[in-house]
Formats: structure tokens, C-alpha cells, sequence
């Protein structure tokens, strides 16, 4: 999008994909990537002899041996699934990413032959599923066109004989995401959702005596929502930003009425709503992107692709610089306010109090 081109995605779904993953296959993945001899026997006999009965209205059906799935709750079952599914891009033109069953699979259009690889990818995706017996939701499928453009140009994918959908917003790992990158939706999404819960809260309260525990349930129920990947999201436009700060208001103002109706200890009050200041969406906001800032230099967050994007600064010898890493300066509002150059410009703002490259690991 920085250079002006349009970004097709393709977004899947796979329906059971942990219940369906066939034993056999796996095994015969396990021996490929090396595992060998007591080891792939015990994994074969973790995986296979396992009885299963369905109760339905009372009624109990006979035993059966399960002979696809992995356990689910378990520490192995997400392994062998990633296990399972890592050939699934081997042979795509188009870049993709991959978190468990989660596929999107996504190309930069320059031209008509990159539209016909990703289409031959999505054909490919689609053999293999069948060659793995897994199966594609097809009605869940969608594709997104990311463009700066207003009018961006219609392109139809299929997925054997069905069309995929076209959206101008899709979910992607909790996160709203529109064509436009703005997230506008997401932060309109989770301030409904969080005035739907502190309000349950407030009417839920009103036989409480104790402050802390209206403070306590907002932070443990509502806070999450609203802070969620923030750092991907945060807003950097006065009216979204003010859009999160009214839930906390709503909060605080809630805590003034409560405080008068039930007589509660000035200091006590005073000390809650100082946390509530201290501990402000913003400032959290805040807080998250210079962990995670922290967490990328020292290695804690494994991701070579968005190091590769920071470019830090290095200062002569003997001079001191206000600056540990560049930011990118633009006209564009994607551009100025995309996540890294967020972090950027912040990690610039502290980097005389706080040393981001100093990294302790605790026993």
C-alpha cells in the first residue's frame, strides 16, 4: 500500500481442523521431519487407541477408536497440529502467514499474473486440504482488497466452484481490520462491547460496599477489551482516542456517585481514583508499545521481519544522540502513524530514561 498497489488477502477457515487431523499422515510427517524410533512410537501410541462414546438425549453409543484428531487442552495437541499443517504454503507464489488454523494467504497486484497466482495458490491450498483430509468452510472464506483507493479494482477468486466472498471488513485473531487499515470499526466494536459490560457492572454493584471492587472487576472484564493488541490498532486521531477515554468517565463518574451514596473514606477514594489515573487507557497504550519495542531488540518477540523494518540509529563515537532509531517521515496518515513508526517516535521520546537494550532473564 505504501507504494500505491492494492493487496489481495485471502482469508480461510477450516471446519474441525484439529478433529480431523488423520493420524496416519501425521506419523508419516513426524518420520519425515526426523523424529525416529521410541519417540514416534510413543507418539504413535499417544495418538492412536483412544475410545470415544457420544451421549445424545440420555442415549450412550456404542465405544469407537478415534482414528483422526488430536487431543485438545493438551501441551502436544497444538504442536502436532503445527507439526501437521506446516507443508500447507510450501509451494505458493504469494506470501502468507500462518497461526495455527489460521491461513491468510496475500500478494501485492503490480499486474494480471499476480492476480493469476494467488488464484493458482488458492487451487493449490484446496488440493492440499483434500490430500490431508481437512476441509475448507468455503461460506466462511472471504477476501479483502487493502487500497488507499476509493474505487479499487473488483477481482473474483474461486475456491473450486465457489466464488469467495469479497468484504470490506474481516476479523483477523480478534482484531477488525477494514480495507483502509483506519480500525475504526475495531475501536467503535470494543467501546460498545466494554459499555455493555460496565454497564451490567454498575447495576450489578449497587449493593456493594467496597470501591475497590467496582475498580477490580472493570480492570479484570473491561480493560482487557479495550486494550487488546493495542498495539496494532492505537489511535492516533482525537476523536477515537476520546471515544476509549469516555468508558473510562463513565467509570469515574459512577465512582463519585458511589462514593457520596455510601459515605466512603476520602482517602480511599482519592487513593482509587489516582490509580485509575495513573493506570489510564493512554498511558497503558503507551506502556504496551514500548514492551513490545523491548520485547523485539532483545529477541523476547522472534520476529526477524519486523526487526529488519527498524532502523536504528547509530551515534558517533563520543557523541550522544536524542535518537536510538529512525522514523519515517510522511504525508501519508497510514504511513505516519503505522505501529513501527509509532514505536519509533516513542522509543526516541525515552530513550534517555529507559535503556530498551538491556535485558535481564530472570531463573
Amino acid at each position: 500500500m505504501n507504494s500505491g498497489l492494492e493487496v489481495h488477502s485471502i482469508y480461510t477457515d477450516f471446519s474441525k481442523a484439529f478433529d480431523l487431523v488423520n493420524h496416519n499422515i501425521l506419523i508419516s510427517k513426524l518420520r519425515y521431519y526426523g523424529v525416529r524410533g521410541k519417540a514416534l512410537e510413543w507418539l504413535k501410541s499417544y495418538l492412536t487407541g483412544r475410545k470415544l462414546q457420544v451421549r445424545v438425549n440420555g442415549h450412550i453409543s456404542n465405544e469407537y477408536e478415534a482414528t483422526s484428531g488430536v487431543p485438545q487442552g493438551s501441551h502436544l495437541g497444538p504442536l502436532l497440529f503445527n507439526i501437521f499443517i506446516n507443508d500447507i504454503g510450501l509451494n505458493f507464489k504469494s506470501e502468507y502467514l500462518l497461526y495455527a488454523d489460521d491461513l491468510k494467504i496475500y500478494t501485492k497486484i503490480s499486474s494480471e499474473l499476480d492476480v493469476i497466482n494467488l488464484q493458482e495458490d488458492i487451487m493449490k491450498l484446496n488440493i492440499w486440504c483434500s490430500n490431508n483430509n481437512l476441509k475448507l468452510n468455503t461460506k466462511k472464506c472471504a477476501t479483502i482488497t487493502f487500497s488507499k483507493s476509493h474505487n479499487p479494482r473488483p477481482h473474483i477468486y474461486k475456491l473450486g466452484h465457489r466464488e469467495i466472498d469479497e468484504v470490506s471488513a474481516i476479523k483477523d485473531l480478534g482484531v477488525l481490520i477494514d480495507n483502509k487499515l483506519c480500525f475504526t470499526k475495531h475501536i467503535e466494536l470494543i467501546t460498545l462491547k466494554a459499555y455493555r459490560s460496565l454497564s451490567f457492572i454498575l447495576r450489578s454493584s449497587r449493593d456493594f460496599h467496597r470501591l475497590e471492587t467496582i475498580y477490580h472487576l472493570y480492570a479484570s472484564l473491561i480493560r482487557p477489551v479495550l486494550e487488546y493488541c493495542s498495539v496494532v490498532w492505537s489511535p492516533c486521531t482525537e476523536q477515537l482516542i476520546h471515544r476509549l477515554h469516555k468508558v473510562e468517565v463513565k467509570l469515574e463518574k459512577y465512582m463519585t456517585y458511589f462514593k457520596d451514596s455510601r459515605k466512603i473514606d476520602e482517602n480511599n477514594f482519592d487513593f482509587i481514583m489516582t490509580k485509575c489515573k495513573n493506570n489510564s487507557l493512554i498511558a497503558r497504550r503507551r506502556a504496551a508499545d514500548l514492551l513490545f519495542f523491548h520485547k523485539i531488540v532483545n529477541g523476547m518477540i522472534e520476529s526477524p521481519e519486523l526487526l529488519r523494518q527498524l532502523d536504528f540509529v547509530v551515534p558517533r563515537q563520543g557523541l550522544r544522540s536524542s535518537r536510538i532509531v529512525n522514523s519515517t517521515k510522511s504525508t501519508k496518515n497510514y504511513v505516519h502513524n503505522s505501529p513501527l513508526n509509532r514505536l519509533a517516535k516513542e522509543a526516541n521520546e525515552h530513550c534517555q530514561t529507559l535503556n530498551f537494550f538491556e535485558y535481564k532473564q530472570t531463573s
